[in-house]
């Protein structure tokens, strides 16, 4: 198949994504590209996007080496991420963090029901549909649990998201995932990180050591599922016990979810973006749209 390049929708440390077009059918996918020396991580994202079909996580198309670089070709979703209608319009009401939460409580059961810790949880990483569902992206930092050493995994990963067992030493485990879901739920609700500095030693002792702190208006059912993912001792956090994210789902907070019909779909999402066409990226930073590319690939 052949694509076109059409725009720059995303760059990472490791990868660049277009937006392309396949020729053969006028569809819009999104490419994303590595250079041959992460390589691994090429191999690890392919195999778990080839293995796994979840309403809340991206769909893989085809993935294939050629010359220097390795390619992904995924479904392009037009909503945006999270972090980007986070920043540009504002916390999200309670009802539309309940909703998303739920959503990636979903992705994350059944991530780790694979044995597969994602380890890369952030806003940036959850696209939003353009029907207003979620689907999480980039699992090029994922690995079977237990496999990888700790100076490796931590030397790879976001401080803002890595949870206090791993900074003390400990290998990374579904825990650490929860931790890391605990701080994307305070962001949504609260438009800010609930250890933020912009130093990164002092985030390390926040995330160490400090209270965890919020304004005013939030419900206590949400916040006390939040400091139950926060909790300090990774053996105590919420969804860490034999039930995972069961347990998770059984608080209060998510009461009036079900999580059946979730899953097939059937609940309206809170919020739909304002999408023109299949090719719209207004959702999208222009940092990188503006970009210019080569228009082929």
């Amino acid at each position: 198949d052949t694509f076109d390049a059409m725009n720059i929708i995303g760059k990472g440390k490791y990868s660049v994504v277009f937006l392309c077009k396949q020729l053969s059918t006028q569809e819009p996918y999104a490419v994303k590209i590595l250079n041959c020396q992460y390589k691994d991580m090429w191999e690890i994202e392919k195999e778990i996007l080839k293995s796994i079909s979840h309403p809340f996580i991206v769909d893989i198309f085809q993935a294939f080496e050629y010359e220097d670089h390795n390619y992904i070709i995924m479904d392009f979703i037009n909503g945006g991420d999270l972090y980007f209608h986070l920043s540009q319009y504002g916390r999200f009401s309670e009802i539309r963090v309940r909703f998303y939460a739920a959503e990636i409580l979903l992705a994350l059961e059944s991530l780790h029901g694979r044995d597969i810790i994602y380890r890369d949880l952030k806003l940036e990483n959850i696209m939003i549909t353009r029907e207003g569902h979620i689907k999480i992206i980039d699992f090029g930092q994922s690995v079977p649990k237990l496999i990888m050493n700790v100076e490796e995994v931590s030397s790879m990963s976001n401080i803002e998201y890595i949870a206090p067992e791993i900074l003390c030493g400990k290998p990374y485990s579904y825990a650490s995932d929860w931790w890391a879901y605990g701080v994307i739920l305070y962001e949504m609700l609260c438009e800010k990180h609930p250890f933020y500095s912009n130093q990164k030693e002092e985030i390390v002792q926040r995330i160490l050591q400090s209270p965890i702190e919020f304004p005013e208006y939030p419900s206590r059912y949400v916040k006390d599922l939040i400091l139950k993912l926060l909790n300090r001792d990774s053996d105590k956090r919420l969804g860490c016990s034999n039930e995972g994210g069961k347990e998770i789902q059984n608080h209060p907070f998510f009461e009036k979810i079900d999580f059946t019909k979730l899953y097939h779909l059937e609940i309206k999402p809170p919020y739909k973006p304002n999408v023109e066409d299949s090719f719209d990226i207004q959702y999208f930073d222009t940092q990188f749209t503006d970009e210019p590319i080569s228009n082929n690939i």
